[in-house]
């Protein structure tokens, strides 16, 4: 067995994944600048695109960096990919939370809020998973 520690892993992300972060990050500015979500679905739309985006680099990172041969792994690595996003859309839910505590805005709206915002986090995180198996390189050596 060869020693994968050896090789030296790619560590770019390409311009698919560097474009889909950006337009996630200038999404959510825009959304605060000209309160857009005013606008019901935004937040909803824009969950589920923040979370593909993040969890697609993260997905592609992550696999050039820890396994080799998607055709082997393809279910383990898409729902560790599914479940990185899962959880940092988790995360998203506790910070807007904590921010709701200490900021007079509401960035949570009751539960079914919430709810949506989960399910389109994991929506986007399971797109971000199928996008990643599909970019993914067969083999790395």
């Amino acid at each position: 067995m060869e020693n994968l520690l050896a090789k030296k892993p790619e560590t770019s992300l390409g311009p698919f994944a560097v474009i889909v972060l950006i337009l996630a990050a200038v999404a959510n500015a825009a959304g605060f600048l000209f309160d857009l979500y005013r606008i019901s679905w935004f937040d909803t739309v824009l969950h589920g695109y923040t979370l593909f985006a993040l969890t697609l680099a993260i997905g592609l990172y992550g696999y050039r960096r820890i396994l080799i041969g998607r055709e082997s792994h393809a279910i383990l690595l898409g729902l560790a990919i599914t479940m990185i996003g899962v959880g940092m859309g988790g995360v998203w839910e506790l910070m807007e939370w904590a921010f709701d505590a200490w900021v007079p805005w509401n960035a949570i709206l009751g539960k079914p809020d919430t709810m949506v915002d989960l399910v389109a986090d994991a929506i986007g995180a399971a797109a971000a998973a199928v996008v990643c198996l599909a970019m993914a390189p067969t083999d790395q050596r």
